[in-house]
């Protein structure tokens, strides 16, 4: 997983609307406080991490300078999200970073204040995090991973390496809920190719 351009300068927009407040004469400015809330662990995301620290970085923020990135990994456990979350909106933070479906919604429970910027989600309209891509409409913004958008093409690329292969069995997290779109969309795609899906 990836932080691409936009969902970087969707972040750096975030973080330059902040409002800044008024500092004592000489006194540095308040730095700029993001939370990055993951549902894995530090080792499975930690590439996530140094992508959004290189980018904060060319968008001029350091954590030894001008930002707080407050790191909260849920390991695997579903219902640490929320507190999480709530831990961040309670604290004001100028931005939320998440990672997946889960960790998205727990932060868009928490706040329809804070700026949410999402690294990957499977299907932000139909979770109603944005009103669509082109206009979110929300608190929320990023990059969608779309990978329902993707199943029949990738369906169809398998039946061409594999013609023979027949039924094809799938392996679907049931604890996560972008899967069931996904799950749909490949038993459409599959009927479509006369492929039976397990």
């Amino acid at each position: 997983m990836e932080l691409d351009r936009r969902t970087l300068l969707c972040l750096g927009a975030a973080l330059a609307a902040r409002p800044v407040g008024s500092q004592p004469q000489g006194q540095a400015q308040a730095k700029a406080q993001v939370g990055l809330l993951i549902l894995g662990s530090a080792e499975q995301r930690d590439e996530v991490e140094r992508q959004l620290l290189l980018g904060l970085s060319e968008l001029g923020y350091s954590e030894e300078r001008n930002l707080l990135l407050e790191r909260r990994y849920a390991d695997s456990q579903l219902s640490r999200l929320p507190a999480f979350a709530q831990e961040f909106a309670a604290r004001n933070f100028d931005a939320i970073v998440t990672t997946c479906t889960p960790s998205t919604r727990a932060a868009r429970n928490a706040t329809r204040r804070i700026p949410i910027v999402m690294v990957a989600v499977a299907d932000p309209v139909g979770a109603q995090f944005v009103n669509s891509l082109a206009y979110p409409g929300t608190n929320i913004t990023g990059r969608s991973s779309q990978s329902n958008d993707i199943v029949a093409k990738m369906l169809s690329l398998f039946q061409r390496a594999a013609p023979r292969a027949d039924p094809v069995a799938v392996l679907v997290n049931v604890n996560n809920p972008a899967q069931e779109a996904l799950w749909r969309e490949a038993q459409r795609a599959a009927q479509a190719l006369q492929i039976e899906l397990r």
